[in-house]
């Protein structure tokens, strides 16, 4: 490890691309077949400095922008990569590494959740405010990833605070580097930095130092002057100890250092910015919400009509309400006709769900219908609503199959498979089932909770939204904020298919949806069959039927049949 004044090498080795960190030991670069870049032997002086300085005295932090304000008192770093075989760590674990350690992996001790470029420009080089989201965790989303960090106290005399560069040398260094083989960082960050730099993650490993100090003070008779310096120092590295008897934690030992009145709470919350303790689902929302983006699905309306959605699926209505506008059922049921009118393939129709919070193979699911729907069967509130199979009406292998692919939904091939070969109701629409038949949990939304489990969700089939029912403006008249609906009328545009939701309609604050025709300031005579009405969930105030207003106030005069 050559130093210069510059920090050629540490400025390399905190971003993670240093020689020691990108080389894997190979016997591919020597005539006899003898291996070369050992990581013990080319990183030996890390291990003599552990020995020595880094263990026996205080160590200076590095004056990189890594470390330049840690305002939260903590460091993290986090590794994609193991270089190292035989030490008990990560999946390195062959000595023939030129086949087997060039790509391994780290033990996994996280989620990862995103990257915030912007944090990490100075890290990457690219100018860039986006942000890179890793859905899923482990094999199933951004592979294996190991966090680990430390955290000091706001007192510059405590000793957690005057040896933090001795913890970050052990935990970047020697513990993982020299001892351990990981290397390298998480593209678009740092390898290590202050938390407020590194992605956001789930959780983090953490070391703390105990030091043991001996003071040597002489007085000097003569001059009535006492000096005083420290003899010895012996620092031990250990698994830090947190809240709720949750150790080797960064988050919990945070808590601890505010409980112990050693940080503010704003830096304890300021590191709960990156380490989520939780999941990632809060996490990604609110920076996505920072830089003015959120989830959704930008749909070919030439193919495709949205049926319903939630949050920021929910194209029929406020996206702030759980409460969405939807097709009715036998709108749907005519709609499904009409998609596979030209399908000779689906002749039942196919539903396209979309989820932007769910597992990575979960996030477009085809639903395949092998049965006609039944006239009066709202399948829809089943799908969006209930926790059963419908009476009957939708059930798995009889009635639908799921798929990964709209192809493979049309061509019937790859189907999903449930584990046991059982469906779990419980779980509406996908039954826990997946591409390889292993059990999938969560991955549902019920459209009345919140969030349901998964958020932003929206349900699709495939006709183009100006083919067969077409959209048609309505008003959500919302006197108790609570008004939603939407109405589709036929091809003939003969007949209108209306579905609505409301607090009341009454003598005030009316809430309810309503298609209105011109206003006419004459008599008139206004001629209207109902063919049917129906209620998904009916309460004993609902209503449904004809009505004449002054406007579209909450509070106007009307006449109205229900």
């Amino acid at each position: 490890l050559k130093k210069d004044e510059n920090m050629t090498y540490e400025k390399a080795f905190f971003l993670g691309h240093s020689s020691l960190q990108e080389e894997v030991e190979t016997t591919y670069e020597s005539v006899d077949g003898s291996a070369t870049s050992r990581l013990r032997e080319d990183a030996a002086s890390v291990n003599a400095f552990y020995q020595g300085d880094g263990s026996y005295s205080q160590v200076n932090m590095p004056p990189l922008e890594n470390f330049e304000q840690c305002d939260a008192n903590a460091v993290m770093c986090c590794w994609p990569k193991d270089r190292q075989a035989a030490d008990n760590n990560g999946n390195c674990n062959r000595n023939t590494y030129s086949e087997n350690c060039v790509d391994k992996d780290p033990a996994d001790n996280t989620n990862l959740c995103f990257v915030d470029m912007e944090k990490g420009s100075f890290a990457s080089g690219f100018d860039s405010d986006g942000l890179v989201e890793f859905p899923g965790d482990g094999d199933d989303g951004e592979g294996a990833i190991h966090c680990h960090g430390y955290a000091w106290a706001n007192d510059e005399y405590d000793p957690i605070t005057r040896y933090r560069a001795n913890n970050l040398f052990y935990v970047s260094m020697y513990d993982h580097m020299h001892q351990r083989g990981y290397v390298e960082n998480i593209p678009g960050a740092p390898m290590c930095g202050c938390v407020e730099q590194m992605p956001t993650v789930t959780r983090s490993d953490c070391t703390e130092i105990d030091a043991t100090e001996r003071f040597k003070i002489t007085y000097d008779s003569t001059t009535n002057e006492i000096e005083g310096s420290i003899a010895l120092i012996d620092i031990n590295f250990n698994a830090c100890q947190g809240i709720n008897h949750r150790n080797n934690d960064l988050w919990a030992y945070m808590g601890r250092l505010f409980y112990e009145g050693k940080i503010e709470n704003t830096q304890w919350g300021e590191a709960g910015r990156i380490i989520t303790n939780s999941d990632c689902d809060y996490a990604v929302e609110e920076a996505l919400s920072k830089k003015a983006l959120e989830p959704g699905y930008d749909y070919d309306i030439s193919q495709w009509t949205n049926i319903a959605g939630r949050d920021n699926f929910n194209v029929n209505g406020d996206i702030n309400e759980l409460q969405v506008a939807t097709f009715g059922a036998e709108a749907l049921r005519l709609a499904m006709t009409t998609q596979t009118a030209n399908l000779a393939e689906a002749p039942h129709g196919i539903i396209r769900r979309m989820c932007a919070t769910c597992d990575p193979n979960m996030k477009e699911i085809f639903y395949r219908r092998l049965t006609p729907i039944p006239a009066g069967y709202d399948l829809l509130y089943n799908i969006l609503h209930q926790r059963n199979d419908g009476g009957g009406n939708n059930r798995w292998n009889e009635d639908f199959h799921l798929y990964s692919t709209y192809e493979d939904a049309v061509n019937d091939e790859n189907r999903w498979p449930c584990p046991n070969n059982s469906f779990n109701y419980g779980a509406p629409f996908y039954g826990e089932c997946s591409p390889d038949g292993q059990r999938v949990r969560d991955q549902y939304s019920i459209f009345s909770w919140s969030p349901g489990p998964r958020a932003h969700v929206g349900y699709y089939i495939a006709k183009g939204e100006e083919e067969g029912l077409v959209k048609v403006d309505t008003h959500s008249i919302r006197g108790r904020d609570h008004a939603n609906g939407m109405a589709l009328e036929s091809a003939d545009g003969k007949t209108i298919y209306m579905t609505g939701h409301g607090r009341d309609i009454w003598s005030y604050d009316d809430d309810f949806n309503f298609k209105a025709d011109d206003i006419v300031e004459a008599d008139f005579t206004a001629v209207v069959k109902v063919g049917a009405q129906s209620t998904a969930s009916p309460q004993s105030w609902s209503k449904s039927g004809l009505m004449v207003r002054t406007d579209l106030d909450t509070n106007s005069a009307h006449l109205s049949i229900f």
